[in-house]
């Protein structure tokens, strides 16, 4: 969701989301819970670049980092070059450090309450809410604002 209204979706039009508790991520990645699977997601990115866009990654030089950004609310993913290294794509040459980082992905988290009021500032009214016994994750329902 952005800010301004979604003038897309008449009045009256109605819709679900889907929200992951932040804590419940933030203690995920603390723990290293699903690192590996993540991590070949991640890294399946330089994959495809090699096969669609005839790239030449050597996907063990990087490594995968689920970082949890405070300030924005999000996790990135990165892949970390572990060397000096050039690769190319699509004719184009590309120089990493060691450490430098590729950022691949940013999901963004809210709370309940930040959710709402993120819903609220695009024109749309929370109507209900579910969450689970934990409240880690919650579904919910939206209606076009008047």
């Amino acid at each position: 969701m952005s800010s301004g209204r979604y003038t897309s979706f008449a009045a009256g039009r109605r819709f679900g989301r889907g929200s992951i508790e932040l804590s419940s991520i933030r203690r995920r990645i603390d723990s290293g819970g699903g690192a590996g699977v993540t991590a070949r997601f991640n890294l399946n990115v330089l994959g495809r670049i090699n096969r669609e866009l005839g790239g030449d990654f050597n996907l063990s030089a990087f490594t995968h980092r689920a970082i949890y950004n405070r300030d924005r609310h999000r996790i990135e993913m990165h892949l970390i070059s572990s060397k000096t290294q050039t690769v190319r794509v699509l004719g184009r040459s590309f120089s990493f450090r060691p450490g430098e980082t590729i950022h691949t992905e940013s999901s963004y988290k809210y709370s309940l309450e930040r959710f709402t009021a993120l819903a609220r500032g695009s024109g749309w009214t929370l109507r209900h809410s579910w969450t689970d016994a934990a409240s880690m994750f919650s579904v919910h329902a939206l209606a076009a604002s008047d």
